[in-house]
């Protein structure tokens, strides 16, 4: 909105728009002042090829029309999935493109649980914040946060990241990092994961995405993310001083371990345990399950309805 430059007896709007998804105004639901920007913030061009139907960045130009950049991205080598004339990746809804040059995560995903537990421990858990340090001001490595549901879903996480193809001969990156949009533990309990729940999943996907840019080649059962899994524990430490949790070393090392049932490093631990406990290894594991669950899971809060 801009209003007038000089004191009146009264306030007027002097322009406003609505857009349809890729940036072309809206018919009948248009103001025009003469104002110089509109979608996303974007100088408009209206010589090229009339009102509202080319905008101009400090690298390409757009046409909302189409949807698509009339020249390629500048970055299209760390997008070799996506064309490089799209806008946005194709999703305006969760990203925006502020130059033409990089996406970067729009508000809808930040305002997520995930969301906001990712900017808490990124300005807030220095532990994290080593993490996740080589993506922070570097135009070579670049770290994608997406709501996803059916990724995750057909994976049977709360979260999944996936790195450039190892070796690489390029000198830049683009991690992804998929979400789901609730923290519901799945639609068919009746639990929710807590905030250390999220907590620990956003934590574990950060050590996921510093393994990315590592030489190391992943392996489906974390056997080369307990390579890390320290980094983790100081994660989680760190968060539990933070809040005033009083997580225990043992709570601590329950919840390092998440998602790693298949690793070796895991079997140890369970092994050791047993051996301690003078339990077989089926019942240590049932021990540690349900332990888990206590500390990452919550009972849905169910609306109250008349």
């Amino acid at each position: 909105m801009n209003f007038p430059s000089k004191p009146s007896p009264c306030v007027g709007i002097r322009t406003c728009s609505d857009y349809s998804p890729f940036g072309v105004e809206l018919d009948g639901r248009t103001v025009s002042g003469g104002y110089l920007f509109g979608y996303q913030g974007f100088e408009k061009d209206n010589e090229f090829k009339g009102d509202g139907n080319s905008y101009t960045t400090e690298f390409r130009q757009l046409d909302p029309r189409l949807g698509r950049w009339l020249s390629v991205d500048p970055l299209n080598e760390i997008f070799p999935e996506m064309s490089p004339y799209n806008s946005v990746g194709n999703s305006p809804i969760f990203f925006v493109d502020v130059d033409g040059k990089k996406i970067v995560p729009s508000n809808d995903f930040l305002s997520t649980d995930y969301g906001r537990v990712f900017q808490n421990l990124r300005v807030n858990n220095s532990e994290f914040g080593k993490s996740i340090e080589k993506f922070e001001n570097n135009t070579q490595y670049n770290l994608y946060l997406w709501i996803n549901d059916t990724k995750c879903k057909s994976a049977g996480a709360a979260g999944l990241t996936k790195g450039p193809e190892k070796p690489r001969a390029s000198r830049t990156a683009n991690v992804n990092s998929w979400f789901l949009s609730s923290t519901d533990v799945s639609e068919n309990t009746k639990f929710q994961y807590s905030e250390l729940g999220v907590v620990l999943i956003v934590a574990h996907e950060a050590i996921h995405q510093k393994l990315s840019l590592s030489p190391l080649i992943e392996d489906a059962n974390h056997n080369i993310y307990n390579t890390e899994r320290e980094a983790l524990v100081k994660i989680l430490t760190e968060y539990s001083i933070d809040n005033n949790l009083n997580l225990s070393k043992e709570n601590i090392d329950i919840l390092s371990f998440a998602g790693q049932q298949k690793s070796k490093e895991f079997e140890k631990y369970i092994s050791d345990l047993a051996h301690v406990n003078n339990l077989t290894f089926e019942q240590q594991k049932k021990i540690y399950d349900k332990s888990l669950s206590k500390l990452i899971h919550v009972k849905k809060v169910v609306p109250i309805t008349d």
